[in-house]
């Protein structure tokens, strides 16, 4: 089990190439780690857009069960995992439409 901090990619998380780095960083641990620990104490607020591309596309990558079995979510605030959520849920539907 592999915890990351992501409040080292900022206390906003709000650009694509922060988005992109922390994407590599749970895909990289997912490589050698069946569980991630984010921890987003720190973390203020997310772009909806960002969740999109880190969450979203690994949702979609690994499926509900194995997202929800592998990503650990610690010590975020309510709007932060609201933020997440939507960012799923955005990918889901830009899924489903194609």
């Amino acid at each position: 089990m592999k915890t990351i901090v992501v409040k080292k990619f900022g206390s906003i998380i709000s650009d694509k190439e922060t988005g992109n780095a922390l994407l590599e960083e749970l895909k990289q641990g997912l490589k050698e780690n069946d569980e991630i620990i984010l921890d987003l104490e720190g973390v203020i607020s997310m772009a909806t857009f960002c969740s999109k591309q880190v969450f979203g596309s690994l949702y979609l990558e690994l499926g509900a069960d194995s997202f929800f079995y592998k990503i650990k979510f610690k010590n975020a605030t309510n709007d932060v995992l609201a933020i997440i959520k939507i960012g799923i849920q955005s990918a889901l539907e830009e899924f489903e439409k194609k």
